[in-house]
């Protein structure tokens, strides 16, 4: 493929959008795009990939791979783990050192990430970071798996497209599309957002945090706004 990627004038070498399939659980999501491929071509697949930018082992995982499913992504589609999250999708270029190995590996960036979450997201209102592509599945999705697919024609329009210089990212168009949708105001209730932000039945935990309504609007989504009448409704 690498000999082809110069066709289009503006082509970039960048795998940083995330396909994010939203919706119920058992809607085959997770196996939806491994049954896009031939049998022999799973193995290129990961399912349950945990991201952890401080776990070697945990990127190594990653990177081991084509397509990494991510798992837990829900900590970073709110905003605590996003930053690790976009820089690592920004590279062009991974680097990373193997057990015993004196030097570090570097490879360029071949790996596209997904991931699979539950329930409608973005949640109403959220804005989200343009490196994600979220679908919304409204039921199964085991076309691929139960019926008679033909993938190869598939893959053969994708790799003529492809080949003849079709740009694989979003247009300008696009972009401010996307931005529209992903960037509408919230109108749920500030109580839900705060339910949908910080887990109070994690019954692992046995400490207490303490937190001023400052600090708690400051984790929340950057659309709702840190004013007084807000810092009143957290009290």
């Amino acid at each position: 493929m690498s000999k082809h990627e110069g066709k289009h004038p503006n082509s970039v070498y960048k795998y940083e959008n995330v396909l994010v399939l939203g919706g119920d659980n058992g809607l085959h999501k997770s196996s939806f795009i491994k049954y896009l491929l031939p049998t022999e071509l799973h193995k290129y697949i990961r399912e349950s990939a945990q991201f952890d930018a401080k776990d070697s082992d945990s990127m190594l995982n990653i990177l081991r791979c084509w397509i990494p499913e991510i798992v837990d992504l829900g900590p970073a589609l709110k905003g605590k783990g996003l930053p690790a999250l976009k820089v690592f999708l920004a590279k062009e270029v991974d680097e990373i050192r193997l057990t015993y190995s004196r030097t570090s590996t570097i490879m360029r960036r071949h790996v596209s990430c997904m991931a699979s979450v539950e329930g409608e997201y973005p949640p109403k209102g959220t804005k989200w970071d343009r490196r994600f592509l979220p679908v919304i599945a409204k039921d199964s999705l085991d076309y691929p798996r139960v019926a008679n697919f033909d993938y190869t024609d598939l893959w053969a329009f994708i790799w003529r497209e492809y080949t003849h210089g079709v740009p694989w990212w979003l247009t300008s168009k696009e972009e401010v599309l996307r931005t529209e949708i992903l960037g509408h105001p919230d109108n749920r209730s500030l109580k839900d957002i705060v339910l949908e932000v910080f887990d109070f039945e994690d019954a692992s935990s046995s400490r207490v945090m303490k937190m001023t309504s400052t600090e708690i609007l400051n984790e929340l989504p950057d659309c709702i706004i840190t004013n007084r009448a807000n810092q009143i409704a957290l009290k």
